[in-house]
């Protein structure tokens, strides 16, 4: 994991991304200002993958945290990890949005996590 796998993290599902801008970009009383996407609570990293383990039916899977020394390193041979280095910070404290604002404004809601969940499992 990058950088702390116990630290709260707002997960953004792609369809309410998609809804949001949808959203915002047809509304001209939403224009010129930012809109958090419609969001559930925040999760951890592990928290995440253990809800997909158990959604895959593969039972609990290990998580370990890469050293941002280690990422550094990594990122020397590999284009990948030099460039997840720009988001680690976004892992190694809480990166915890609040998207009451969009959804009292467009009434809005977050996919339920576990259709996400099931979902995204669903895709591989």
């Amino acid at each position: 994991m990058l950088g702390r796998a116990d630290r709260p993290h707002t997960w953004s599902f792609t369809d309410d991304v998609a809804r949001m801008l949808v959203t915002a970009g047809t509304d001209p009383a939403a224009w010129g200002r930012a809109w958090h996407v419609p969001s559930n609570e925040p999760r951890s990293q592990r928290q995440v993958v253990d809800d997909f383990a158990r959604a895959a039916g593969v039972g609990q899977v290990r998580v370990s945290e890469i050293p941002s020394v280690v990422l550094r390193g990594m990122g020397l041979a590999w284009p990948l990890m030099r460039e997840l280095r720009e988001t680690e910070y976004q892992f190694r404290e809480d990166f915890v949005m609040d998207s009451s604002a969009a959804q009292a404004r467009f009434g809005l809601k977050p996919a339920p996590w576990e259709e996400i969940v099931a979902i995204t499992v669903g895709s591989r």
